[in-house]
């Protein structure tokens, strides 16, 4: 009995430290704000933001008790958006991580592609895209002539529509990496930088491309974080296992 509760307490302790020492996010936004076109941001920056095209978006049920924000079928360039402008100290081209909960909707088309985050002056970049496209995670850069992406394979990593699924994307200045539910599931090649310059615009779109032009996101998004460097996988895995929206 006192070895059994002894393992336990170690256990405990290990949890609580690995938790404990989980890297702080630069902005995090809940998206569980539950009424209003205004989002909240609880990271120490405080860069709110905004829904636009409210109209073609809903509150809905999100993970466990929270809320979490909707978007729905639209009209050419009236997807639903959260616009939020970032401050200076998000140099995303240095190194970056974005992880996320999405909930893709079981009325989404295969062939059709679904902005996520979207920071980014072209499909070609500058600055960068997290997309689901082709039942894949797909993460792209680029130098505004030529783009760079990194992919899933849907046939090893399926996404499962109508149910929470953890995402990220890193950037260590050389590599992208892209996770599913704390796995990792695509890389750029080792020797082979990845090119991710800043882009023009401020304005980072969350759930559309370029603030409702296009690609609207079909579904939930939820609990959006930006962090200042590449996590680590043990980091992206804790981030994977919360399931708290404040944890």
């Amino acid at each position: 009995m006192i070895m059994r509760r002894t393992v336990f307490l170690a256990a405990l302790l290990a949890l609580s430290a690995a938790f404990a020492g989980r890297p702080v996010p630069l902005a995090h936004w809940m998206l569980a704000d539950g009424e209003g076109l205004a989002i909240a941001d609880g990271g120490p920056e405080s860069w709110g933001g905004k829904i636009v095209h409210s109209e073609n978006s809903a509150w809905g049920q999100g993970r466990g008790s929270a809320k979490a924000l909707f978007f729905l079928d639209h009209p050419l360039h009236q997807a639903a958006t959260v616009a939020i402008t970032p401050g200076d100290r998000f140099e995303y081209d240095k190194g970056f991580s974005a992880s996320c909960w999405i909930q893709v909707s079981t009325e989404s088309q295969r062939a059709k592609t679904y902005e996520i985050l979207n920071l980014a002056d072209s499909e070609r970049g500058r600055g960068f895209r997290l997309v689901y496209a082709w039942e894949s995670l797909m993460f792209f850069g680029g130098d505004g002539k030529k783009a760079h992406a990194v992919k899933s394979t849907p046939s090893k990593h399926p996404i499962e529509r109508g149910v929470w699924n953890h995402v990220a994307a890193t950037f260590d200045g050389l590599q992208a990496r892209i996770y599913l539910n704390g796995q990792l599931v695509g890389a750029s090649p080792d020797g082979q930088p990845f090119v991710l310059l800043p882009a023009a615009t401020r304005v980072l779109s969350i759930g559309s491309y370029r603030e409702g032009y296009a690609y609207g996101f079909r579904g939930a998004i939820a609990d959006v974080k930006l962090f200042g460097r590449a996590l680590t996988p043990v980091a992206v895995m804790a981030e994977a296992k919360s399931l708290r929206l404040d944890d």
